[in-house]
């Protein structure tokens, strides 16, 4: 009896961890979540950069297009 006992409770720890395993594994992105975080960062990188590079041609086109208007 004994030693179904101590079975048990070795059982019980290891289902135990295989709980916290599991949960764990819930939690975890797959590919696809990835592949979204990574195209969201490469479209707003590519916004910020977009942005600032119409600041700097309008920034250098302005004094352009008014000397050329006069």
């Amino acid at each position: 009896m004994t030693d179904l006992a101590k079975l048990d409770e070795r059982l019980r720890c290891v289902e135990q961890d295989v709980g916290v395993i599991k949960e764990r594994l819930t939690h975890m992105p797959n590919k696809a979540d990835l592949w979204k975080a990574l195209a969201w960062a490469a479209g707003l990188t590519l916004a910020a950069i977009g942005s600032g590079g119409l600041w700097i041609i309008q920034q250098y086109l302005s004094p352009i297009l008014q000397k050329l208007a006069q």
